[in-house]
């Protein structure tokens, strides 16, 4: 399911079989991803993936529920620790667990930014799982690519601008 609860089981086919060597009222959380032919992450890649082409991977960073049994009060490390340990070695490689990434945020910014990536999704360690709500114990930090240029004019149009710009 997506995170507005859409059902992608035929869209991601592949994933579903794989994710059918769960434990029985299992529930990870996970991103999809689709790779382009540099063998890199591709947003697009996945938009645009119809059942067909590449081939796909499930991240998985938490463990919601295990056999039926609520863990969203849990604190994170050790949501993460139960997946790491009891639920990821039932799965198929196509199922990669998502690592904790130990740096500061200055450098995990810098690495984001020179391998082109979106973004990170930072977490409190002792966080609870709260679906559905935003919260300041988890943060989604986007490193955008950026460009100078110049406004070389602009035309106020209502609210928006009309803008010519030069780079």
């Amino acid at each position: 399911l997506s995170r507005n609860g859409k059902d992608f089981t035929k869209r991601f086919a592949s994933i579903a079989h794989a994710l059918a060597a769960l434990p029985d009222e299992t529930v990870i959380d996970g991103e999809i991803v689709a790779f382009d032919v540099d063998g890199r992450p591709s947003f697009n890649v996945l938009q645009n993936h119809r059942g067909a082409g590449p081939e796909l991977r499930i991240y998985a960073f938490d463990l919601l529920a295990l056999h039926g049994r609520d863990l969203t009060r849990k604190p994170l490390e050790e949501r993460r620790e139960i997946l790491r340990a009891e639920v990821m070695p039932l799965l198929p490689d196509s199922i990669r667990y998502s690592e904790t990434l130990e740096a500061s945020p200055a450098e995990l910014i810098e690495a984001i930014r020179e391998q082109g990536f979106e973004g990170i999704v930072a977490k409190q360690r002792d966080s609870g799982y709260k679906p559905g709500q935003r919260s300041a114990v988890w943060r989604k930090m986007r490193v955008l690519r950026r460009r100078d240029f110049v406004i070389g004019g602009y035309t106020p149009a209502g609210r928006n601008f009309n803008a010519i710009l030069i780079w």
